[in-house]
């Protein structure tokens, strides 16, 4: 079995990476046209898988991002770049604004589907974790094109940018969060729900990939009883655009140096990751230096399509941009099988589903892979409804799993992510879109009120985190369990008051005697405090064939002739 299973990740972990090397290395000679390059490129690929079979997937990826570069000069030949502005006040005369791409929302829906399926179904899609990845590429890749579109016209400004972002990510948040910690006080523990409201705190605050950091790995086995563990993604984004809009703003009028920013930037976050790897993979997984270089690949797609006017309708443009989204969608195909929670990620792994993304995303609307696998309707569809469901399906998961443990079956795993899905299309129906709704240029749903509910979240969190929170729930899941403890046996037996029941004794704490048709079986007797009691309780809910007397006072040993007195006062607990 051991064996049978190596072999299949082996030749999952070779043969397709050597496919798509082999294909790269096509499309280059293709591309290459003259036959000693075609030879050349031919010789070069055969060198490699037969000299070094174990850098296949390494080479594949070099090839590809060469491939990307050629193509990218190719598609943009002859091309000139659009006025930065027409003058001082910063109007410009881009005609291309920035206009609704419903390919983008089918990738989204390509990138959400095996996340979810990632997260119930782990072996069935080993790698559907780097959707989360692509949603990096696509969230960088429309920021940075707003930003760039509005610098351009002169109607940007910070107060405007971190309103939208607010309008955005705050009200599906807060709707799941509440939700979380409500359905939390019933199935958690105490310690474990002062955990949660610490998430929700640092979820709250756009931090939770940093406490993540200092508490537990994403691919850690016991991440699954963290509800709130899929927020890091959230924060590493909101961190991402607190210096971004900045760097947009200051090269706003220097166009090339904002490529050549980018691409640094891009590139320092790369090495920075693989560093990190040699050190700790957890600070290299949560780390937002780490993540800069995904969103960076999105903003420099932006850059290029808000740069130049690509006319996808020429027939050489066109045949690059069919080969760009084919390349790129099988790059998501593969890095969806051969990556897995055992690689090093965002390792240069990372570089198959995010140059995919970019590829697909540079291809524009007009190719095959575009109109038919991500602007059909269903895609289209999830893709709208993409975030709420990101945010839903996992604290819904990690209850499941925490509160059916082994017997949280295929079949109830399949009804949660239905759930997901339902609770998603309702939050984006009655919260998102309300939100977004406008009336006569006016907000229907101020933006003060959403953000005085986010505050009032912080606060509350930060109250019930100060406080001694797990002992009420302590208490009350205490009385709870008591109750029905008692109900139970009560139901089943007769108990009654040590008087009620005829048995003298002077003892004047708890007494109470279980009644049994036998008189002349041994009695148990239990004496103590309320240790004692528990235990007592525990002997009653058994299966009762004995008389059984408690006797027991809370607070007091069982230690005759000794009193407790309190620590204030004169009084005393009455033990004797």
């Amino acid at each position: 079995m051991g064996t049978t299973t190596s072999e299949s990740l082996l030749q999952t972990t070779y043969i397709l990476p050597m496919v798509w090397f082999v294909l790269i290395a096509c499309f280059v000679a293709l591309r290459l046209g003259k036959t000693y390059r075609v030879v050349g490129v031919i010789l070069a690929t055969a060198g490699v898988l037969i000299l070094y079979p174990s850098y296949v997937q390494i080479s594949a990826i070099v090839f590809t991002m060469g491939w990307l570069v050629l193509s990218v000069v190719q598609m943009l030949a002859g091309l000139t770049q659009r006025p930065v502005s027409d003058d001082e006040n910063g109007s410009t005369t881009i005609q291309q604004q920035h206009t609704y791409r419903p390919e983008i929302d089918g990738l989204r829906a390509f990138a959400i589907i095996p996340v979810v399926i990632y997260h119930a179904f782990p072996e069935l899609l080993p790698g559907g974790f780097i959707g989360v990845d692509i949603f990096f590429v696509i969230s960088g890749f429309l920021i940075t094109q707003i930003l760039i579109e509005q610098n351009a016209k002169g109607t940007f400004s910070y107060a405007g940018f971190y309103e939208r972002r607010a309008r955005r990510i705050f009200p599906a948040l807060v709707v799941v969060l509440v939700s979380v910690l409500v359905a939390g006080w019933f199935v958690l523990f105490p310690a474990e729900y002062m955990d949660l409201i610490t998430h929700s705190l640092a979820g709250s605050l756009f931090v939770s990939n940093l406490l993540l950091y200092s508490q537990q790995g994403y691919f850690a086995e016991a991440s699954y009883a963290i509800p709130l563990l899929h927020l890091w993604s959230l924060g590493i984004e909101e961190q991402f655009y607190i210096f971004w809009p900045f760097v947009v703003t200051l090269l706003r009028k220097n166009r090339n140096g904002l490529l050549w920013t980018f691409i640094g930037l891009c590139a320092a976050s790369f090495i920075a990751t693989q560093y990190l790897h040699t050190i700790d993979n957890d600070a290299a997984f949560y780390w937002p230096i780490s993540r800069v270089w995904e969103l960076g690949i999105g903003g420099i797609a932006a850059w290029i399509l808000s740069s130049y006017h690509i006319t996808y309708e020429h027939p050489r443009v066109s045949k690059i941009a069919n080969e760009l989204s084919w390349i790129g969608l099988i790059l998501l195909c593969i890095g969806f099988v051969i990556i897995s929670d055992a690689t090093v990620f965002p390792g240069y792994s990372a570089l198959i589903p995010t140059i995919g993304a970019f590829m697909l995303i540079l291809a524009g609307g007009n190719g095959w892979v575009s109109r038919i696998l991500f602007a059909n309707k269903f895609a289209v569809f999830v893709g709208l409804i993409s975030y709420p469901l990101y945010l839903w399906h996992w604290p819904i998961l990690s209850f499941g799993m925490i509160y059916f443990e082994a017997e949280f079956t295929p079949y109830l795993r399949i009804a949660a992510m239905l759930l997901a899905v339902g609770l998603a299309f309702v939050t984006y129906w009655m919260v998102e879109r309300r939100v977004r709704t406008t009336q006569a240029s006016t907000k229907v749903v101020p933006t003060r009120r959403i953000i005085g509910v986010m505050v009032g979240m912080v606060t509350v969190s930060t109250i019930m985190v100060q406080t001694n929170i797990s002992q009420l729930m302590n208490n009350t899941s205490q009385r709870q369990i008591a109750d029905s403890v008692m109900a139970q046996i009560t139901a089943r037996t007769k108990i009654q008051t040590c008087a009620e029941a005829s048995f003298e004794t002077a003892f004047v704490g708890n007494c109470k005697v279980v009644t049994h048709p036998d008189r002349e079986r041994t009695q148990y007797i239990v004496v103590g405090d309320s240790i004692a009691m528990a235990v007592s309780y525990a002997l009653l809910d058994s299966a009762i064939d004995h008389p059984v007397i408690l006797m027991g006072k809370g607070a007091c040993p069982p230690l005759p002739g000794m009193e407790r007195y309190q620590l204030t006062g004169n009084g005393v607990f009455g033990c004797n």
